[in-house]
C-alpha cells in the first residue's frame, strides 16, 4: 500500500464531527455555561442599575411620541412600549428613548409593557398632567428613565436560566470529575493486582463495604432543586398576570410546582433514612463473595436501631442493560438470580447505637460474576437491608464483589433452605402479600382469591394529581377558547378526554380488585366497581393455562421492583387477566398455586 493510501486516523475534532449525536452533546455542553453567564450577567446589571438609579434627581418629562409595539399572536404575544421623550436639566434640553432600566427589547413576562404603556398614555392625553417625571442621572444627564422600578418577573426569568443552565453545567463538571478520579483509581488497582478483580474497586480493597444509597442523595435533591428553580420563578412571572387577562388554562402551570413539592419530599425522607444509618457497614468475611460457594459477613447497622425486630437482607444478581429506543435510552433490570434471608435483630434493642448481624448466602455455581466493564450490559452483585421501624426505615444497598476463585466449587447449587421456603410459601394458605393477594373462604366451602389494584399512596397520589390536573386543565382551557371556536378547541378537548380517560383508569385500576372464586367446576371473575366491569364464568373444562408475566418495572429510590401479571388462557386461545402489577415473582405464584389447587382438589 502507497503512503497516500495509508489511513489516517481521525483526530479529535475530526471524531467530533464525523458523530452527529456527539457534536450535539459538545455543543449544548458549550452552549449551556455560556447561557447561564450571559444571563447571569443582565441579571446583575439589571440590579445594579436599579441600585444606581435610586439616587437619581425626578425630572419632569414631555412625551412627543408614544406607541405599543405587538408582535405575535393574542395568546403569546410579546409587547414593547415605544417613547421618545424631552426634559430639562440644569438649564439644558435633553432627548432620551429609555423606558425602563432593561432598555428598549420586547416581552411578554408580565404586563409592564402594557401598564407601562397606559400609564404613559394618561399623560400624553393630558387625563393627568402634561409632562410625566422622569429620572436623570446627575453625573451623566443625558441617561434617564421613565421607570426606575425593578421588574422582578423579568429577573426571575433571567434567573431561571442561571440557575437551570448553570446547575446543569456543574452538575457535569462535577460528575465528569467524579467518573474520572474513580477511573484512574480503577486502573492504578488493575496494574497492582491484574488477576485479582475484586481489588479494583476502592470501596472493596479493604472489605467494609459502604452503603450506596448516600450516592442516590445527590440526584435525589438535585433534580427537583433544578425544577423547582424552573419552574416557581416561570410560574410567579406568568401565571397571575395570565390569570389576570383571563387565561384561565395557566393555572393548569401550577401542577409543575406540587409535582416538584413532591420530589422535595421524597428526598427529604432518603435523605433521614440516610442521615440515620449512615455509618452502617457490611463487613465481608469472604473476599470476594465466591460463586460456587458462599459470600459470608456481618451487617454492621450503625445508627438509632430503637424498635428494630428483624430485618429483611436479599442478594440479587441484577443485569443492568440499556438499549438505544428511539430517540432515547431505555433501561431495564433483568433479576438472575435471588436469594432472601429474615434477620432476628434479638429482643433488646432500646438504646443501642449498633447492631451486628450475621450473614452468610450460598451461591450456585451456574450463577455470573459481577462484571461492569460493559457499561450498556453490566452484571451486577447487590445486599440490601430492609426494616420497617418508627420514624426512618432502614434501607441500606451495598455492591457486593461476587466472582468465580479457586474455592469455587461445581457441585454448589441452589441451598436446600431456599426451595424449601420457597415451596413452603406457596403451599401456605396464608398470602406473601396479603396487601395485595389474599386468600378468603365462601359460605360453601369455595376458595375465593382477592388482588387488589392498590399501588401504594405514592402512586396513587402522583397518578391522580396528573389525571385531574389533565382534566381541570383542559377544561379551563378549553372555557377560555370556547368563544372562538374552530381548530383552537381541539387541544384543549383533547386534553379533557386524556384526563378523563387518565381518571377513570386511575379509579378502574388503583382503587378496585378482582375476586376470583375457584372450584372444581368452573373459576368466577368479577371486579369491583361493579359498574365499571362485568362478571366472567369461565369452566374449569375450558381452562389451558394460568401463566405469569413480566409487568413493568418500577424504580424506587435505588431499587428497581419488578412487577408480574396473572393470566387465564383458555383452550380457544382467550385471555383474561387475573391480576397486575403484583410487586415480586413469590405473590404471583403464590396466586397461581392457589388457582391451580383450587381446581385439582376440593377446598378444605
Amino acid at each position: 500500500m502507497s503512503e497516500k493510501d495509508t489511513p489516517k486516523k481521525a483526530g479529535l475534532v475530526g471524531k467530533i464531527i464525523a458523530a452527529p449525536f456527539i457534536l450535539m452533546v459538545v455543543v449544548m455542553l458549550l452552549a449551556f455555561p455560556g447561557v447561564a453567564i450571559f444571563m447571569a450577567y443582565r441579571a446583575v446589571s439589571m440590579v445594579a442599575t436599579w441600585q444606581r438609579a435610586k439616587g437619581w434627581v425626578e425630572t419632569p418629562a414631555t412625551i412627543t411620541h408614544l406607541d405599543l409595539e405587538v408582535d405575535g399572536d393574542s395568546d403569546g404575544a410579546t409587547h414593547r412600549v415605544v417613547c421618545r421623550y424631552t426634559y430639562v436639566f440644569n438649564g439644558v434640553s435633553y432627548r432620551n428613548d429609555r423606558v425602563g432600566l432593561t432598555g428598549g427589547g420586547s416581552d411578554n413576562i408580565g404586563s409592564w409593557q402594557q401598564d407601562t404603556y397606559n400609564r404613559l398614555k394618561t399623560h400624553q392625553d393630558g387625563i393627568e398632567s402634561d409632562t410625566v417625571p422622569c429620572w436623570v442621572n446627575p453625573t451623566n444627564p443625558a441617561e434617564a428613565v421613565l421607570d426606575r422600578t425593578l421588574r422582578t418577573g423579568l429577573l426571575l426569568f433571567n434567573m431561571v436560566f442561571v440557575v437551570g443552565f448553570g446547575g446543569i453545567s456543574l452538575a457535569f463538571v462535577w460528575f465528569d470529575g467524579t467518573r474520572r478520579r474513580r477511573k484512574r483509581q480503577g486502573k492504578a488497582l488493575q496494574l497492582d493486582h491484574p488477576d485479582r478483580p475484586w481489588m479494583w474497586k476502592m470501596a472493596w480493597v479493604d472489605g467494609r463495604l459502604r452503603s450506596e444509597s448516600s450516592r442516590t442523595l445527590v440526584p435525589l435533591w438535585g433534580f427537583p432543586i433544578l425544577w423547582n428553580s424552573i419552574t416557581l420563578p416561570a410560574i410567579i412571572a406568568i401565571v397571575p398576570d395570565a390569570i389576570r387577562r383571563g387565561q384561565y388554562w395557566a393555572a393548569f402551570l401550577l401542577l409543575l410546582p406540587i409535582a416538584g413539592i413532591g420530589m422535595l419530599a421524597a428526598a427529604a425522607a432518603s435523605t433521614l433514612r440516610h442521615r440515620r444509618f449512615r455509618n452502617s457497614r457490611l463487613e465481608l468475611r469472604t473476599l470476594p463473595g465466591v460463586i460456587g460457594g458462599h459470600l459470608a459477613g456481618y451487617l454492621v447497622i450503625a445508627g438509632d436501631v430503637t424498635g428494630l425486630d428483624e430485618v429483611s437482607v436479599a442478594l440479587r444478581c441484577i443485569n443492568w442493560i440499556s438499549r438505544r429506543k428511539g430517540e432515547g435510552d431505555e433501561t431495564t433490570e433483568r433479576p438472575m438470580w435471588e436469594d432472601t434471608r429474615t434477620l432476628r435483630a434479638g429482643t433488646a434493642t432500646y438504646g443501642q447505637t449498633e447492631l451486628c448481624l450475621p450473614v452468610d448466602f450460598q451461591i450456585p455455581y451456574d450463577c455470573l460474576p459481577y462484571d461492569d466493564s460493559n457499561p450498556k450490559d453490566q452484571i451486577l452483585w447487590q445486599l440490601t437491608a430492609k426494616a420497617d421501624i418508627p420514624g426512618a426505615n432502614l434501607d441500606l444497598r451495598f455492591d457486593v464483589p461476587v466472582f468465580r476463585t479457586e474455592q469455587s466449587r461445581t457441585t454448589i447449587g441452589e441451598p436446600p433452605e431456599k426451595a424449601a421456603r420457597l415451596e413452603a410459601t406457596l403451599d401456605s394458605p396464608e398470602s406473601p402479600l396479603p396487601g395485595k393477594v389474599r386468600r378468603e373462604v365462601d359460605p360453601s366451602g369455595g376458595a375465593i382469591l382477592v388482588v387488589s389494584g392498590w399501588p401504594g399512596w405514592g402512586t396513587f397520589i402522583l397518578t391522580m394529581v396528573l389525571a385531574a390536573g389533565l382534566l381541570i386543565g383542559g377544561g379551563i382551557w378549553l372555557r377560555s377558547v370556547w368563544q372562538n371556536g374552530g381548530w383552537s378547541i381541539l387541544m384543549p378537548a383533547a386534553l379533557c378526554l386524556a384526563g378523563a380517560v387518565a381518571l377513570r383508569a386511575v379509579i378502574r385500576g388503583f382503587l378496585g380488585s378482582t375476586r376470583i372464586t375457584v372450584s372444581l367446576a368452573e373459576v368466577i371473575i368479577e371486579r369491583w366497581p361493579r359498574f365499571l366491569h362485568r362478571g366472567i364464568e369461565i369452566p374449569a373444562i375450558d381452562i389451558q393455562e394460568i401463566k405469569i408475566s413480566d409487568s413493568a418495572q418500577v424504580r424506587s429510590g435505588s431499587e428497581m421492583t419488578q412487577y408480574y401479571v396473572v393470566h387465564l388462557v383458555t383452550t380457544h386461545g382467550r385471555k383474561v387477566k387475573l391480576g397486575g402489577m403484583i410487586p415480586g415473582e413469590p405473590a404471583a405464584q403464590w396466586l397461581v398455586r392457589q388457582i391451580e389447587s383450587g381446581l385439582t382438589k376440593p377446598s378444605a
